[in-house]
């Protein structure tokens, strides 16, 4: 194998090296992103789900106080 096939084939592993790398941080960076947001839907369902608690407690309570009231 010549001096120039020698250089070509470190060439080539080089830049297959360099675009692994590449895809690596992209799917990594692609990951975070895709985690982070799920993260903020999964708080978002929660804080309407405590919302929607809330809301049904306080109608709950609206119909004792006026039960207690109408007594």
């Amino acid at each position: 194998m010549t001096n120039e096939q020698i250089q070509h084939r470190k060439n080539t592993i080089a830049k297959v090296c360099v675009i692994l790398l590449i895809c690596i941080t992209v799917f990594g960076t692609v990951s975070a992103f895709v985690e982070n947001r799920n993260n903020e839907l999964r708080n978002n369902v929660s804080s309407i789900s405590n919302f929607e608690q809330q809301d049904a407690d306080l109608h709950g309570n609206t119909h004792i106080f006026n039960n207690q009231k109408n007594k």
